[in-house]
């Protein structure tokens, strides 16, 4: 898998890509030390930390967590696609894929995955620039067998040459699915534009061609030797996190690890060390900056990057200039950039931030979602980037504000609740390749040291003279076509004239900084001490293990819990608005997508007041209405949910909001037709069961002729007969819970204007009856296919089979579909509930087959299935369905645990969302009634379905008689019978 990059807009998706080189050197960025010294964590992490290293050189935190039902592991490699040969590029990333298939040990290929399977595992790994990160998380009894096959990977892989073949087709599925991602494709638009011997420059994600070998240089030997080069032990960071005592992990990771050998076994090339990286030119040619690319992306809506080549992120981590800077461009304050911007009309969106970070080299981005207007203007935007650029050097480096940024994030690490395993020893590991031990965790959170000559150095990179300008959606030709990505592209270097007005002009009147306010709204009492909230909890009343209704009343109902668990003083408070005046409809949606979006442009001038209170807050649409929630520091929740409610009863929407909003609207609605085929078959199960739910193709439309008074007009309805359910769960208590059900009250008139909803309907698939439905495919060449079935009975022992079926039929996809067959990169199963009605999903994604030959793929392995099951051990059935509870059991934090429990009051708690008997039921099924269920669902003769396919129409297909074909939806659902519960 390649790796995601730091930071991601609204509008486009980005991904980073990775590089190459040779020279290698040891700089001033922070070292792995060999010390015991303990990780600096929050206040409320009692885990404990070591810090070794093993013989061989390997460097090793451990991690011990007594309370963890989860284990994890994690190893990066510190050699990325900087070392890929100019022969093969994407080598490295291949071998990530391959390492997965096998070791002499463990010969196996399926081997890893049925051992993850049977003990609740997962896994995965990504390649970046210059780093190789393989991650694991198991049922906490697993660990230690776990890191015995995991050790493997890195002492004696095999290589079997039968699985190089197949493995490249998956790496070609991959590469081709990434053609549809505009984050990837416009990094490699930004390739023609790098310094042609830095490595970035360079394609970095593999294919069948430039991985093909030849018959002097098969691609096995090329494999085996980038191995024998790179993955020794001197390059490697180990993250173990368990529940055993420190000790105990200690002597596992000596056990299995210390094989690894120290250094590379051929003096080829020099063996990367951690904290080494690679001594690169320039990113960008100085003898051709400042440039301008114009390029044509998936997305069609006009948009603008502006790049700058910065120095690596870990050179001044405890000062981080380049986040002191981006906050103070991100900020919506009235006089900011950002906001000037809006007010011309210009932007709808503007995030600074980074695409692009090494150990070596980085970028500093800032990337803007513009209006039609506003590409008219770009060069005029560019200039006001600069002027407010100019703004902060001159008149805002100084050490009070630096000390306002301090304070933020100090408080949000201070409160820094536990991530899923999984993700946290990737995180550690990944950080101990660049970051001492003690700072592993703190260090890329923290601003911890004002300097003002680092942040006024790092002014000089962001200059007229060194940036890169990225157009795209211009609808102008354009002259060159990547070779890698197949789209267009125009590369031209901007004249002095051009770039002259703007190192001294003015381009928007009255900018100004943000107020410098160390004193915000969460500090009117002074923040809670971990020991006064546990103290709290302790002496307060349980309530039961699930949330209470505290409030119930004609439209109204408040649901309470007091968190008992994980005692943080955070709350998580959920409203859902849903209104009974308005018939649901496409036109209906397209509005209250907008009113949404006034909503948040409306809350945008108070964004400082959440984010200084240590508050998220969020409104997205349900069905019949929206929800809003906030989550984070429990004692400026009501000022802040006041400030919503305002902002939802508002009759102030200007023709400025609504412009941003239906642009945004209309880019969010375009970027879904720019998506996987995957993500649009699975989406079409619910658009097809749901009456309530319509194709993104019917809101787009209706988008179109909207006006601000039809939005206004659907306000005035929407809130005149409200159903308002809530929750409030976390540090707070029971009176200031129902003070904040009061205040919803009290602003929405619940009490006259309280209404019920009527009950929800979900398309009842009959038995015996099938369904097909087609998609128009994209450009792309991949097709994507979805079988369904709905579960009839809805029961929990349903429930139960349903997800112990999908944990199954998930692996052996995996091993059959993609290690085997290569049909594609993402193939699986998984429980679907349309609604509140239950379902399971099996699904895959192809570059190479037509539509209807993936669809007999995956019937033959669902008609395969009964017998795998039948043929399974009472010993591995026993171990599969523990493996799947440890699943269900874990919630790593405080809004985990919200989540489900606001999605199990919001959808009226199903069967498959009563976790505690789902567990017992599945504890107890037994074998016998669970291939009963399966040759019901499965068996072609009485199971139910819905097929969806997305083709090309340069691919041809067939369909077969045993199918409906749904050729109207609208008639479909016209014609349907429905589940009501």
């Amino acid at each position: 898998m390649l790796c995601n990059t730091k930071w991601i807009l609204p509008f486009v998706i980005l991904v980073s890509a990775c590089s190459e080189t040779e020279n290698l050197q040891a700089v001033p960025t922070p070292q792995a030390a060999k010390t015991n010294s303990p990780v600096h964590t929050p206040p409320q992490d009692r885990r404990s930390y070591k810090s070794v290293e093993l013989k061989n050189n390997l460097k090793v935190l451990l991690v011990s967590d007594p309370e963890t039902e989860r284990s994890a592991a994690a190893l990066a490699v510190g050699v990325g696609s900087e070392q890929d040969p100019d022969d093969s590029l994407g080598l490295a990333h291949f071998v990530e894929h391959m390492l997965f298939l096998g070791s002499e040990k463990y010969p196996s290929p399926h081997g890893f995955k049925q051992f993850m399977t049977q003990n609740g595992g997962m896994y995965n790994a990504y390649t970046t620039a210059d780093q190789t990160n393989f991650f694991f998380e198991v049922s906490a009894a697993s660990l230690e067998p776990a890191l015995d096959r995991f050790s493997q990977f890195f002492i004696s892989p095999t290589f079997d040459e039968h699985y190089i073949d197949s493995e490249l087709k998956v790496v070609d599925a991959e590469y081709q699915m990434l053609k549809g991602n505009d984050g990837w494709v416009s990094m490699s638009l930004m390739k023609p534009a790098v310094h042609p011997e830095h490595s970035f420059s360079r394609f970095e994600a593999g294919s069948s061609q430039t991985l093909a070998g030849d018959n002097i240089n098969p691609i096995k030997n090329s494999v085996v030797d980038f191995y024998k080069t790179y993955y020794a032990a001197n390059a490697m960071t180990l993250v173990v996190l368990g529940k055993e005592p420190i000790e105990n992990l200690q002597k596992q990771v000596e056990k299995n690890f210390s094989a690894i050998r120290t250094k590379a076994a051929t003096p080829k090339r020099a063996t990367l060390e951690v904290g080494d990286v690679v001594i690169e030119p320039s990113l960008f040619l100085k003898s051709k900056q400042p440039q301008l690319l114009t390029m044509e992306l998936n997305n069609p809506q006009p948009q603008m990057t502006l790049s700058f080549s910065v120095p690596a992120f870990a050179t001044h981590y405890q000062e981080k200039p380049e986040e002191f800077i981006a906050n103070i461009l991100n900020d919506n304050d009235k006089g900011g950039l950002k906001a000037r911007l809006k007010e011309k009309g210009w932007v709808n969106n503007m995030i600074a931030g980074s695409r692009l970070s090494t150990r070596s080299y980085a970028t500093f981005d800032i990337q803007f979602a513009l209006s039609e207007e506003g590409m008219n203007h770009y060069t005029d935007i560019v200039g006001a980037v600069f002027q407010y650029l100019r703004l902060i050097k001159q008149e805002g480096i100084s050490e009070e504000r630096y000390s306002q940024q301090h304070q933020r994030v100090a408080e949000l690490f201070r409160f820094q609740e536990k991530i899923p395993a999984i993700a946290y020893v990737g995180e550690l590991a990944n950080n101990l390749q660049s970051y001492p031990a003690i700072d592993v965790f703190s260090g890329p959170r923290l601003m911890v040291r004002y300097d003002a000559s680092v942040i006024n150095e790092y002014f000089n990179y962001l200059t007229p003279e060194n940036v890169l300008i990225s157009l795209s959606g211009t609808g102008k030709p354009l002259e060159q076509r990547d070779e890698w990505s197949g789209h267009q592209y125009s590369l031209s270097t901007m004249s002095v004239e051009t770039i002259a007005p703007w190192q001294t002009q003015s381009f928007v009147s009255d900018l100004s900084l943000p107020t410098v306010n160390i004193t915000s709204i969460a500090e009117h009492s002074a923040p809670p001490t971990l020991e006064s909230v546990e103290m709290d909890m302790s002496n307060a009343p349980t309530g039961g293990a699930e949330p209470n209704v505290i409030n119930q009343e004609q439209g109204f109902a408040m649901w309470y819990k007091q968190d008992d668990t994980f005692k943080v003083p955070k709350t998580d408070t959920y409203f859902m608005l849903e209104s009974s005046a308005l018939k649901v409809s496409p036109k209906v949606t397209a509005m209250k997508g907008l009113y949404i979006m006034m909503i948040n442009e409306v809350l945008l001038s108070s964004s400082s007041q959440f984010r200084d209170a240590g508050v998220q807050h969020t409104i997205h649409p349900t069905k019949r209405g929206i929800n809003l929630s906030l989550s984070g520091m429990t004692e400026p929740q009501p000022a802040l949910l006041d400030i919503m409610l305002k902002a939802v009863t508002s009759h102030s929407f200007t023709e400025q909001n609504f412009t941003i909003a239906k642009q945004n609207l209309s880019s969010m609605y375009q970027q879904y037709n720019s998506s996987q085929p995957i993500d649009k078959v699975m989406n079409a199960i619910t658009v097809t069961l749901d009456p309530l739910v319509w194709e993104v193709s019917e809101l787009k439309a209706e988008l179109k002729s909207l006006s601000i008074e039809d939005v206004r007009a659907y306000q005035t309805a929407f809130l005149s007969q409200l159903e308002v359910t809530g929750l409030s769960h976390g540090s707070l208590n029971q009176s200031q819970a129902l003070q904040l059900g009061n205040q919803v009250k009290k602003v929405l008139k619940i009490t006259e204007n309280g209404a019920a909803m009527p009950q929800p309907q979900v398309i009842n698939l009959p038995q015996d009856e099938r369904w097909l439905r087609t998609l128009e495919g994209d450009n792309s060449g991949n097709v994507a296919v979805v079988l369904y079935s709905q579960v009839q009975q809805g029961t929990v022992k349903e429930a139960a089979s349903v997800r112990l079926l999908g944990y199954l039929l998930q692996s052996e996809l995996f091993n059959t579909l993609r290690t085997e067959h290569s049909m594609g990169y993402i193939v699986g199963a998984a429980p679907m509930p349309v609604y509140n009605v239950d379902g399971l999903a099996i699904y895959a994604q192809s570059p190479n087959l037509s539509a209807t030959d993936v669809q007999k793929e995956l019937e033959i392995e669902l008609n395969g299935m009964n017998a795998k099951i039948e043929a399974l051990s009472d010993e591995v059935f026993d171990n599969v369905k523990k493996a799947l509870v440890s699943f269900l059991t874990q919630e790593p934090n405080l809004k985990a645990r919200s989540d489900f429990y606001w999605t199990k009051i919001a959808l009226k708690s199903p069967p498959f969302l009563q976790k505690e008997s789902l567990i017992k039921t599945l504890e107890n099924l037994s074998k016998a009634d669970f291939v009963a269920f399966c040759h019901q669902l499965l068996s072609g003769e009485t199971s139910n379905g819905l097929v969806i396919h997305s083709q090309p129409a340069t691919k041809s297909m067939t369909t077969g008689n045993k199918f409906k074909i749904i050729s109207d939806l609208a008639v479909f659902k016209g014609n349907a019978k429905y589940v009501t519960e």
